[in-house]
């Protein structure tokens, strides 16, 4: 773009001009040439912002792992609760409960359905509770 530009610039230089005609391309030339330095040194700035960004997007997590570490945090609490009750007369119903809650929680879906399966066998484990 830069090269075009000297190309047409000198193209008028060579062409007869009068002065007073001279003295409005050089204005234009110089506005422009400006103007063509703002957006080089916006684009290298947003070269770099780009780069920074993708970075931190390849951080975030995709859906699939968020869903395995929700599914993986559910399954710990459930077991939790089957360690919890030991000795107590109603430990094996409780271990029941969590066991039936561990197999519906690896068969979810969806986030929302694995937190919803936890909270319903929470609630079932405190009756017994």
């Amino acid at each position: 773009m830069a090269k075009k530009l000297d190309d047409v610039y000198y193209g008028y230089r060579t062409a007869n001009y009068s002065k007073k005609s001279w003295s409005k391309i050089e204005k234009i030339y110089t506005d422009t040439t400006q103007h063509l330095q703002y957006f080089v040194t916006m684009a290298s700035e947003l070269d770099g912002m780009d780069t920074k960004m993708k970075a931190k997007m390849d951080k975030v997590p995709t859906y699939k792992e968020e869903l395995k570490t929700t599914k993986a945090s559910a399954i710990k609490t459930l077991k939790k609760y089957k360690t919890a009750s030991k000795g107590k007369w109603y430990h094996e119903k409780v271990v029941k409960i969590a066991d039936r809650g561990i197999a519906a929680v690896k068969k979810c879906t969806t986030i929302t359905k694995v937190k919803s399966t936890l909270a319903s066998y929470k609630k079932k484990i405190a009756k017994i509770y």
